[in-house]
């Protein structure tokens, strides 16, 4: 079953400051759900570049850079085996200036397209995606940034919630866990 999905933010800071952490591949510093990230082979450290991230629950991921619009879009997906019940990933990060915010704002959106076995896997995606992790992500940007945010997703879309705080643990069949702390 292939499934699309998508979460958009305001971050209350220019998009060359909300580029400079997001588009630097390598850098999950941000990050609140990584403790360790790292390129495997720093030799390649643009498209086809692979990071190694290690989560706060020493989960390791592994995700590939296939694109690198540098200042705008970056896409990524799972190198090797994905975690949890998805066949396939492909994930954008994409960032814009906002015309519709006062001052200095960015609007930033994860989107992603995926494939999973049937419904039930597809509903644990979207919810890990959408209402945990893209959502601390977009608030872990804007906590290092030291700047507000808000989660803008339109009607019709998938909408997420505000950012949580605490720790938030969504396990998923016994085999993965996500556990996501804000800052």
């Amino acid at each position: 079953m292939h499934i699309e999905h998508a979460v958009r933010g305001t971050i209350h800071a220019s998009p060359a400051r909300v580029w400079a952490l997001v588009g630097t591949f390598a850098d999950q510093s941000w990050n609140p759900g990584i403790k360790d990230c790292h390129l495997v082979d720093d030799r390649v450290a643009g498209v086809g570049a692979i990071r190694r991230m290690q989560g706060t629950d020493d989960s390791i991921i592994f995700e590939r850079l296939d694109e690198l619009r540098p200042g705008y879009a970056l896409t990524y997906s799972f190198a090797g085996c994905p975690p949890g019940p998805v066949l396939t990933s492909r994930t954008t990060v994409t960032v814009t200036g906002s015309p519709r915010a006062a001052g200095e704002a960015t609007e930033i959106t994860w989107s992603g397209a995926f494939d999973v076995v049937g419904d039930d896997e597809r509903r644990t995606v979207e919810h890990l995606n959408c209402d945990i992790v893209w959502p601390a992500l977009i608030g872990g940007l804007a906590a290092s940034l030291g700047v507000g945010h808000a989660l803008n997703t339109p009607p019709g879309e998938r909408h997420a919630p505000p950012f949580m705080t605490g720790t938030t643990t969504t396990s998923i069949d016994g085999r993965f866990t996500a556990s996501l702390r804000s800052r």
